[in-house]
């Protein structure tokens, strides 16, 4: 089992039946894809190390589909079927992935110089473990993965949100928030 894996078993509740996933990287088997060869010739990535579904939570509130690709150099999101490319994330520009410590499946990517990226994946430990490997290795410092039950993100330069995680009866609650500008 990985550092990164154990980091996540110690810090998150898990429910049963995520422990029982295996390894599937590129789930998609996006790597070979002709549309995803030419953003990697746009941008320098060389290896797919993930692919997989996430809803993405956008600044209305609302979930939209996409496909998260995660590479040597950056995490994009695509849009399913076409894989047009909506927004691409490079390492560098990352501070950290906040998750709570509740068996739910959110996590926010912090993008400090633009906005931050609430995703909703049941493949979250492992999106994040192959991001946290690859991010060391293309910045050279680890990936700062924080743990918290209340989470503030920024849905763009002056707003902010804040996503609440409670236990209630019969599982989870996720709750978002507007917050004061800064």
């Amino acid at each position: 089992m990985s550092r990164e894996l154990v980091k996540f078993l110690e810090q998150k509740e898990r429910r049963r039946s995520s422990l029982q996933k295996g390894d599937v990287g590129d789930s998609l088997d996006l790597g070979k894809h002709p549309k995803i060869a030419s953003l990697f010739a746009k941008y320098g990535d060389e290896d797919v190390v993930f692919s997989g579904m996430v809803m993405k939570v956008n600044r209305k509130n609302k979930m939209q589909q996409r496909v998260a690709l995660v590479t040597d150099n950056a995490l994009y999101n695509l849009e399913p079927g076409s894989l047009r490319c909506k927004r691409r994330i490079a390492f560098n520009s990352m501070s950290r992935v906040s998750l709570s410590t509740l068996p739910d499946n959110f996590f926010v990517v912090h993008v400090p110089a633009e906005y931050d990226y609430v995703l909703i994946s049941g493949e979250k430990v492992e999106l994040i473990t192959k991001m946290m490997q690859v991010f060391e290795e293309a910045i050279g410092t680890p990936l700062k993965i924080v743990f918290e039950n209340k989470i503030e993100f920024r849905i763009d330069q002056s707003q902010y949100r804040e996503i609440e995680f409670h236990h209630a009866e019969g599982g989870i609650t996720t709750q978002i928030f507007n917050k004061k500008k800064h």
